[in-house]
């Protein structure tokens, strides 16, 4: 006879040793199929078989029942087992056998009323034991002892380190299941208890957390060998990615290169990057073990726990970054611990508290209790997560979740969206964090109360084993700074079976940065922003990923993040979403409305495990999720993959990696799937350069072939009545134009193209004679002052001022998320003004922000400042708001003319008298702003963004008319047509006039700049 407590369930069942013989059972309390590490049943009867809970068996067994606990329920047959034949009786032998069966009864009464008092009486001796729960963990290591005798108690001498029980049960002779190592418990200080306000000595070194390992195992791992990374200076590595999906229709494939150097300013030990924290802890032992969250210990260089109004310094026993959970531990005795309940029991609706100090820098260090209940439950592969509607804030991670009894369920993760106070949080099941304490040899407490408390007297309960943790980060690692450069273009094709007649052009990304790293892959700090599809994060993380540095053959990490949709073009259901570092779409000064974004809390989770070694390349098995928390049985968006991930072990680099996933989107009770795949593959950098200049010799070649061809087609047009063509320049080889300026005289030519630097040409030369250098790719606009000796230029998130003389950058703010929507120079060159969520003007001689004002919306048309400096004018489409230019206080608003809300795009002259607006893509109104009620129309067809102009003296308009295929010059003075003459979109899709309005450039699709000049 056994008894065996479920690891699923924690129920004691008690097994007869003929059940215990075959090697194999089910639960019934809950249904888990169980397999014993040693189906021979040891000689001592009372010792209690711990099991593995990831132990499965397809066969099927025997059920069984506790008497205690479960219903019973009828065994099933055995498989095994023959029909016996049939043969003829006698009523003399049927009597034989009766008699014979009676005797054996009476045999078999008297043994069963014999075990049934050894039953009860083993019974009585377990219900004095806390349960026990089994691990799992990598295999050839020692078997944990029997963690159910009292913890040994704490060396009261300093410096000395708190041993782990020794075990007390024997080793089986046959192998033992797989098992978590037990880091050796680390040094804790005397105790010495000191006033709250002086701070203790630093801690002793923290050992490397463990963390208990849930999936099968491939390969155990050596402790002594764990991975890093060893990127050598002055040196490149080179890495071919590509992404490739399947649409239904269509398969999309995105391909490109991510190379990395090391900086030559190495970030070592030496540069410290301190940051200080607070979290919150919860007693569980009365001898000093504490749980917290694994992220808020995570890299700690210094821990201190405020208990009770003393300080502690602290040292982390152990860590589960899978489950974000961890255990501390202090030198101290006869504390309270407060008791741990069954979190598997736990119910949707269940009212619980949580406990804390959120929010401490703010709201002081005082402990904070709110009131909720359990929101949703989120099963994962080996717990289940549940959301809670007690607010829970930075500083609440790691605190007591309980239950009405005063028990704690589960351990605060994280709240879940915005810097604000939020009431949506997530805790981890208390069950996650049992199997830890039972490595480090901590007896908590089992709840077991049914009396409910009200909140004074659970706040009582609870309250003197809740205490504040402090940290202080150091560096976990030799750091560096890795600089890394990407490009990548992503095209469509027609799927296996499949005839699409229209595809758009691929579409091209960069995306450049710096990562500060340790060598076990963890990042401090990343600068660039440019996102990979499908939510694969950001390109330069392609070939990036954390490494183990306590070697162990399983790790991983939970994180809490956040997903946005945005709504801007209904027939593309995967545009880009991740939260981290989300690129927003065009909206710059001359774009679309801002388009509508929901954000949805989600839950990143990340698990590598150590395959075989092949030569000097280690695989390693990856597992990854990324999921909303918006509905626990529908979410939002699912983003699941598995695959090998490669690592070189002897030059300490990442390899390949080959990578399956499937994401997908429910949306109006429709699901939408979209299988993809993800390869990495290290590969020599001279043999990419050698490849990138045969690519782009073979696209310069082709996109010089197009532009000719379309400057064939132009000459076939007829040419304009007045207008006189001074230049065509040479074919620009860029794929594609973002924006173009004249200077005032007419005598440069400004052009911003996808790949960065804006080009500067001149009437009298076909090639570039210059360029314009500090920003990244895609440049979304460009500016210049009114006397042409400064150029504005702005992205999405920076914008920056150059000298057009000496092409120095004089100015260069930059915006974080918001880019500005509109900006203007002040007459006399001295200032230069935003608009976004706020409005900013900057000095440029000392370039220091001046003013800065909130603005009444985001959508700001355009900016202009008046010729005596005084006022700064701006427009939403539907009025004008006229400030103070120097203290930004609102003088006054005027309508614009009727209709006018529905006004998509607009721009001033430089001289205040006259604003172009777009109303619709069949409509231009000139306004007057001395009167900006009175438009005069303009019946032409502009195509978005910059298809019309306005000179600087509000004299003269220019559209591409790209229904009417062609360019139109107005009057602005006398409200009739200049000159008009046919083209096509691929001669002039963007204008631009010079500041007395009697230059013209145009730019067409295939990228032929020409310089024109108008005639009365």
């Amino acid at each position: 006879m056994k008894l065996i407590v479920c690891p699923s369930c924690e129920k004691k069942l008690k097994v007869p040793d003929a059940i215990l013989a075959k090697g194999s059972f089910k639960c019934p309390a809950c249904g888990q199929t169980l397999k014993l590490p040693n189906p021979k049943p040891p000689d001592d009867e009372d010792d209690l078989v711990e099991l593995e809970a990831d132990d499965m068996v397809e066969d099927e067994v025997e059920d069984f029942f506790d008497d205690e606990d479960v219903p019973r329920r009828s065994a099933k047959p055995s498989r095994g087992g023959k029909r016996p034949a049939k043969r003829s009786s006698s009523s003399s032998s049927v009597l034989g056998i009766l008699i014979g069966l009676g005797g054996v009864a009476a045999v078999v009464g008297l043994a069963l009323a014999l075990w049934l008092f050894a039953g009860k009486k083993e019974d009585n001796q377990v219900a004095q034991q806390n349960p026990v729960l089994p691990n799992v963990a990598p295999p050839n290591n020692p078997v944990l002892p029997n963690l159910t005798q009292p913890a040994p108690p704490v060396n009261e001498a300093p410096g000395q380190s708190i041993p782990n029980p020794a075990p007390t049960n024997p080793v089986p002779t046959n192998p033992a299941p797989p098992t978590v190592p037990v880091n050796p418990a680390p040094t804790i200080p005397n105790p010495a208890p000191v006033p709250a306000n002086p701070v203790p000595s630093p801690a002793p070194q923290l050992p490397a957390p463990g963390v208990p390992v849930q999936p099968a195992v491939v390969v155990a791992a050596n402790p002594n060998n764990a991975l890093r990374y060893k990127w050598q200076p002055n040196r490149e590595y080179s890495y071919k990615f590509n992404i490739e999906a399947n649409l239904g229709d269509v398969v999309e494939r995105t391909e490109g290169v991510c190379s990395y150097r090391v900086s030559s300013q190495p970030a070592g030990p030496s540069i410290e990057f301190k940051q200080q924290g607070t979290g919150t802890a919860f007693v569980v032992t009365a001898d000093g073990f504490l749980v917290t969250c694994a992220h808020v210990v995570d890299g700690a260089k210094t821990i201190e726990v405020l208990l009770g109004g003393v300080k502690y310094p602290a040292v982390v026993v152990s860590s589960d970054r899978i489950h974000d959970v961890a255990v501390i531990r202090i030198n101290a005795q006869n504390l309270t611990p407060v008791p741990l309940t069954d979190s598997n029991g736990v119910q949707l609706g269940q009212p619980v508290r949580a406990l804390g100090y959120p929010l401490s820098d703010v709201l002081g260090n005082n402990l904070k209790v709110t009131a909720g209940s359990v929101s949703g439950l989120n099963q994962e592969a080996n717990s289940r997560v549940f959301q809670v509607d007690a607010a829970i804030n930075p500083g609440n991670s790691g605190g007591p979740i309980v239950n009405e009894m005063g028990e704690v369920i589960g351990v605060a993760s994280a709240k879940l969206a915005g810097p604000t106070v939020s009431n949506v949080g997530l805790a981890r099941p208390i069950n996650d964090v049992k199997t830890l304490l039972l490595q480090a040899g901590a007896k908590f407490v089992a709840g077991t109360s049914q009396q409910k408390l009200e909140g004074p007297a659970l706040a009582t309960k609870v309250s003197p084993s809740v205490a504040l943790v402090s940290v202080v980060a150091g560096a976990s690692g030799n750091r560096i700074t890795l600089a890394y450069d990407a490009s990548f273009s992503t095209s469509q094709r027609p799927a296996p079976g499949k005839r699409i007649l229209n595809f758009s052009i691929p579409t091209i990304g960069r995306g450049s940065g710096t990562l500060t790293i340790d060598e076990f892959g963890e990042i401090v700090q990343m600068t660039g922003e440019e996102q990979l599809p499908f939510c694969m994060g950001p390109v330069g993380l392609v070939a990036i990923a954390p490494l183990n540095p306590t070697g162990q053959a399983t790790w991983g990490r939970t994180e809490q993040t956040s997903v946005t949709r945005i709504e801007q073009d209904p027939n593309d259901p995967l545009a880009r979403m991740r939260a981290r570092g989300l690129m927003r779409p065009p909206f710059g000064p001359f774009g679309n409305n801002r388009p509508k974004e929901t954000v949805f809390p989600a839950q990143e989770s990340t698990t590598f495990t150590l395959g075989q070694q092949v030569a000097d390349v280690q695989l390693l098995k990856k597992n990854y999720e990324l999921k909303t928390l918006d509905n626990v049985n529908s979410p939002y968006l699912l983003l699941k993959g598995e695959g090998d991930w490669r690592f070189h072990v002897k030059d300490a680099m990442p390899f390949s990696a080959e990578l399956k996933f499937e994401l997908s989107r429910n949306i109006e009770n429709a699901t939408i799937r979209v299988p993809f795949q993800m390869n990495f593959l290290y590969t020599d950098p001279q043999i990419i350069a050698a490849e990138r200049k045969v690519n782009e010799e073979r696209m310069a070649d082709a996109r010089r072939q197009q532009s000719e061809k379309a400057a064939a087609e132009i000459e076939k047009l007829a040419g304009p009545k007045k207008a006189k063509l001074v230049r065509r320049f040479a074919p620009i080889t860029a794929i594609l134009i973002q924006a173009i300026q004249l200077t005032p005289d007419g005598k440069r030519a400004l052009v911003s193209t996808h790949e960065g630097p804006v080009l500067i040409f001149d009437p009298t030369q076909d090639e570039p004679i210059g360029k314009l250098e500090g920003l990244k790719q895609n440049i979304q606009f460009l500016n210049g002052s009114s006397d042409g000796k400064l150029v504005c230029g702005g992205t999405l998130t920076e914008t920056c001022v150059w000298n057009l003389d000496n092409r120095q950058v004089v100015l260069q703010p930059k915006f974080d998320r918001f880019a500005p929507r509109s900006m203007a120079f002040s007459p006399d060159q001295q200032r230069v003004y935003f608009a976004s969520l706020r409005f900013q003007s900057w000095d440029l001689a000392s370039g220091k922000m001046l003013q800065d004002w909130q603005a009444p919306t985001f959508d700001h048309k355009a900016l202009m400042v008046t010729p005596d400096g005084q006022t700064l004018v701006a427009t939403d489409g539907k009025e004008l708001t006229h400030y103070d230019a120097n203290s930004g206080k609102q003088k006054k608003t005027e309508p614009l003319a009727p209709g006018g809300g529905s006004y998509f795009h607009a721009r001033f002259s430089a001289d205040g008298g006259h604003g172009v607006f777009v109303k619709s893509l069949s409509s231009l109104d000139v306004v007057s702003l001395d009167n900006p009620t009175k438009a005069t129309n303009i019946a032409v067809r502009p195509s978005p963004n910059g298809s019309f102009a306005i000179s600087a003296n509000g004299k003269r308009v220019a559209v591409a008319d790209s229904s009417n295929k062609q360019v139109v010059v107005w009057d602005a003075d006398k409200n009739q047509i200049i000159d008009q003459w046919p083209v096509d979109t691929i001669a002039a899709q963007t204008v631009a006039l010079s500041a007395d309005g009697k230059f013209l450039l145009t730019c067409g699709y295939h990228r032929v700049l020409q310089l024109w000049e108008i005639t009365e």
